[in-house]
């Protein structure tokens, strides 16, 4: 068996192992170089940092103690708007008070004055009341009597004139019926004031110093019952006619409508007659 011979390699000589160990040493220094480098940025990134921190601690140490003063002012304004709330609150309370108590002295007041205004206020009204009456009666005893008079007056006013203008008109009327007065039919009385007549014909005049509608319509209303009223004229044609000082209300154009004569107070021939648009015979 033969033996296999390893080859020694030759121990390294001193100037190796010192150029080995130099140039391991600069490495060292290089890493160690850049380590420092490295350590020293990080300790000038965490003083930049610690600096940052106590900026904030302080902005954020300012910023509470602002923010207590803001806390703390606002509640010393609340506090002092409560306060102010409440004594105006007071003030309110009081002034209502007193408001209300010269509210009831006013009413009371008030009352006392309107009671005595009340009784003073039915004394007048039963005086007066009286006095009224007294002076109704004296002035309707006058109305009456001057009502009646003037209504004769207007009546004999136009009891020529009437009997004049039917006869220009062309209807025969020939004279005034004397007894045209009160009749009655059924439970009603009739009046009329002035009839003029022949043996065929009759016009039934009624005369009003002032003239409305509703005593056309109360005339036309009892206008039917002539001829039982008036016995004499019950074979007669019968007309019906108005005759006024004055017409309110239009009522003579209402009573031509109906078929009524109308006669207008004129100054200077006293009355005139207007035919009516279609003639109504009763």
């Amino acid at each position: 068996m033969q033996s296999k011979v390893i080859p020694v390699e030759e121990a390294p000589s001193w100037a190796d192992v010192k150029a080995t160990v130099k140039k391991t040493n600069e490495d060292l220094n290089k890493v160690t170089e850049n380590i420092d480098r490295v350590i020293e940025v990080l300790n000038q990134s965490i003083e930049e940092r610690k600096v940052l921190l106590r900026r904030w601690d302080l902005e954020n140490k300012m910023r509470e103690e602002e923010y207590k003063k803001r806390e703390e002012e606002r509640k010393m304004r609340e506090e002092q708007e409560r306060k102010k709330r409440e004594e105006e609150d007071k003030k309110r309370e009081k002034e209502d008070k007193r408001r209300e108590e010269e509210r009831k002295a006013r009413e009371a007041r008030y009352e006392e004055e309107r009671r005595k205004f009340e009784e003073e206020y039915k004394e007048r009204e039963k005086r007066r009341e009286k006095e009224n009456k007294e002076a109704n009666d004296k002035f309707n005893k006058l109305l009456g009597s001057f009502t009646s008079q003037w209504g004769r007056l207007v009546e004999e006013i136009c009891k020529p004139a009437a009997l004049k203008l039917f006869r220009e008109l062309g209807i025969g009327i020939k004279q005034v019926y004397k007894d045209a007065r009160k009749g009655s039919y059924y439970n009603s009385e009739m009046e009329v004031d002035i009839i003029l007549c022949n043996t065929t014909v009759a016009v039934a005049v009624e005369v009003k110093t002032t003239c409305k509608v509703e005593d056309v319509q109360y005339f036309l209303e009892k206008m039917p019952h002539f001829k039982e009223v008036f016995h004499p004229f019950a074979s007669c044609t019968v007309y019906g006619a108005i005759a006024a000082l004055k017409y309110d209300e239009s009522s003579d154009i209402y009573a031509r409508r109906k078929g009524l004569f109308v006669l207008h107070a004129n100054s200077e021939e006293v009355f005139l007659l207007e035919k009516p648009r279609k003639l109504t015979e009763f």
